[in-house]
């Protein structure tokens, strides 16, 4: 299993805290090494319309083996219900603008028992759902973003959080990295905190992406890197270095991890001075350089149990057409180092080549998976430890 918010004044509160810095390196006796056996997948090109996947953006992980998969066939948004053997249960919501429909989805969520949140940007509400998909109640949560980064959260104990950012009205120039937080409302509805995202005092140059069916590529760029946890806290890095910070009240958890960094290969730097040169034909400035060493991670990710994974960069490997551009011939399988909620190590996840990672739930795993003709697939995997 990202969204924003209209600007408004607010009133700072500056108190003094005492911030607790807690280290968790990784001992070499602690490894757990896990690879993902697929036991479900539906998805097709010509069949069922409730099989029929375009546009996967999101999934919750429902009660019993139930999950719910946010789509957008032909650009409308729809909410599909799977039982634990991956058979279509029904439609959740529709499209539009009354009492559980909505207009654009910006994350779903679910809780312990089951029941379902939808995150409506086009309404800038939230309705939620019986584990069963029939509808409860809605309420409105104000964002102002409209994006396709993740901006919807819902913690463990039933509070709802949405992102913002305030831009500066007054001087746009100051808008290439807005401060942002996320607006956590109470299970009831109300607006009962605004949860800041720490700012850093770095800035890096901005890079390009390219984006395939096996996830976002990056040439190998320093980045700072934010996520929220359904543990209802911030989630930050700098990714030029190991180490991950978990923004909990009071304190901040710093996750620090050894690695061996890995060398770009010549192959790998002709391949993205080859988009570069692309992005600079068509008339864009791109400012990054391809270095010489990658960085530790690309992404940083949370499951529904709070667990972090922090997407790997790899050894790249070769790969043949299929769901690739055809100048692609080598890209990096997903490898993640999977942490539990309070930073202790989980174990290393391998999926296969052009799994895009959706969700995880104890041991099971949602993707996304397309195939060489373009269908979309959602697969369920059983981590087996190895």
């Amino acid at each position: 299993m990202l969204s924003t918010k209209r600007s408004k004044s607010c009133l700072l509160f500056v108190s003094l805290v005492v911030i607790f810095v807690w280290l968790f390196p990784v001992q070499s006796d602690a490894q757990h090494t896990y690879k993902a056996e697929e036991e479900l997948r539906i998805g097709t090109f010509d069949g069922e319309f409730e099989y029929v996947f375009a546009e996967i953006s999101d999934l919750a992980a429902g009660a019993n083996g139930t999950f719910f998969v946010a789509d957008s066939p032909a650009g409308k948004p729809v909410v599909r219900m799977f039982d634990s053997k991956g058979s279509f249960v029904k439609y959740v919501g529709r499209e539009g603008r009354g009492p559980g429909e909505y207009e654009r989805i910006g994350g779903v969520g679910s809780f312990p028992d089951g029941r379902l949140a939808i995150w409506d940007i086009g309404n800038q509400r939230i309705n939620l759902y019986e584990s069963n998909g029939e509808y409860i109640e809605s309420f409105f949560a104000g964002s102002g973003l409209f994006t396709s980064y993740k901006t919807f959260e819902v913690d463990h104990d039933g509070n709802f959080y949405v992102k913002t950012m305030f831009f500066d009205g007054d001087n746009p120039q100051n808008n290439t990295n807005p401060p942002s937080a996320w607006f956590k409302y109470s299970p009831q509805g109300q607006l009962v905190d605004t949860v800041h995202v720490p700012r850093s005092v770095s800035n890096f140059p901005e890079a390009f992406v390219i984006f395939t069916p096996a996830g976002g590529g990056y040439p190998f760029n320093t980045r700072i890197i934010e996520n929220f946890s359904p543990s209802g806290h911030v989630i930050t890095a700098i990714n030029n270095r190991y180490e991950i910070n978990l923004h909990k009240k009071g304190r901040r958890l710093t996750i620090e991890y050894e690695y061996s960094p890995l060398k770009v290969t010549a192959d790998e730097e002709e391949l993205w001075m080859d988009f570069k040169r692309g992005f600079t034909s068509a008339g864009y400035s791109v400012e990054s350089s391809i270095p010489n060493v990658k960085p530790p991670f690309k992404e940083i990710l949370t499951d529904s149990q709070g667990r972090i994974w922090v997407w790997r960069y790899t050894k790249s490997q070769p790969v043949a057409g299929g769901i690739f551009p055809d100048k692609v011939k080598i890209w990096e399988p997903p490898v993640f180092d999977v942490f539990n909620p309070d930073g202790s190590f989980y174990g290393e996840v391998s999926l296969p080549m052009g799994a895009v990672f959706l969700e995880a739930k104890g041991d099971k795993v949602w993707a996304v998976l397309t195939d060489e003709d373009q269908v979309e697939y959602v697969v369920r995997y059983k981590l087996v430890e190895e």
